[in-house]
This record gives C-alpha cells, sequence and structure tokens, in this order.
C-alpha cells in the first residue's frame, strides 16, 4: 500500500493554483484535449498530464516551464493564486 505524501498547507495551495490554472489553459487550447494528445504536445506521459490537472501531483519548476512553453504561456499564468 503506498503512503501518502503529507503537503505542508502551502503545498497545497500550489497545487490547487497549478491545478486550476492550467485547467484554464487547456480550455483555451485550440487542439486536441484528451490527456494521451496533450501528453505528445507537452513530451509528459498523460498519466502525468491527469495527475498535474487533478491535483495529484506537484510538477517541478522544469516541468512548470516544459509546459509553460507547449501551451504559449509564462510559468507565472500557471501559478499564479487565482
Amino acid at each position: 500500500m503506498k503512503s501518502k505524501i503529507k503537503r505542508t498547507k502551502d503545498e497545497k495551495k500550489m497545487i490547487e493554483n497549478i491545478s486550476f490554472n492550467l485547467k484554464n489553459i487547456i480550455e483555451n487550447y485550440d487542439g486536441e484535449k484528451t490527456y494521451r494528445a496533450l501528453g505528445k504536445k507537452t513530451g509528459f506521459t498523460g498519466a502525468y498530464i491527469h495527475g498535474v490537472i487533478h491535483g495529484n501531483i506537484l510538477p517541478s519548476i522544469v516541468a512548470l516551464k516544459k509546459l509553460s512553453d507547449s501551451f504559449g504561456v509564462s510559468i507565472t499564468e500557471i501559478i499564479n493564486e487565482r
């Protein structure tokens, strides 16, 4: 059985912000929106994209940069508080 990672309050808030903002960015994206297609576009797996969007994964700065470059937005647009 996997043990659940204990997140700090700030980490939880950051994950919520990234998840919310990335969902909005993807909603405005003109291409195919399946996890597999988004994974191909970003260079990640569909499962990783799913995990980030649903708040199960806190992406690294490098991953955030890769995501932001893929969608033509800045990192700050992904991590800003809503």
